[in-house]
């Protein structure tokens, strides 16, 4: 497996996740307002796809608990956009099954 390929595996390839410490612990949800609304909503809206096809690719569903964990008490127009856009997932993927 080449370097770009497992980088791709890695919670790192996500862009809203970050290294806390040189431990190997990650903050799930470390993102930046533009403070436009729409430009963020739209922002969490693309980091919910991200984050669908990683736990989807690695099968790993419980990466979304600990995106929610570390995500701020206030939420911003990113989180609004990305909670939205995994919610209307899910009601879809209930319809459908």
């Amino acid at each position: 497996m080449s370097l770009t390929e497992s980088l791709k595996n890695h919670p790192l390839s996500l862009p809203f996740v970050k290294e806390r410490s040189k431990d190997s612990e990650f903050h799930f949800w470390s993102v930046t307002t533009s403070g436009d609304y729409r430009q963020d909503y739209q922002l969490g809206e693309l980091y919910a796809k991200k984050a669908i096809a990683f736990m989807h690719h690695k099968r790993l569903p419980a990466v979304l608990n600990w995106i929610i964990r570390d995500m701020p008490p206030d939420y911003s127009a990113v989180e609004l956009g990305f909670l939205n856009y995994i919610a209307t997932k899910a009601i879809i993927g209930h319809l459908c099954s």
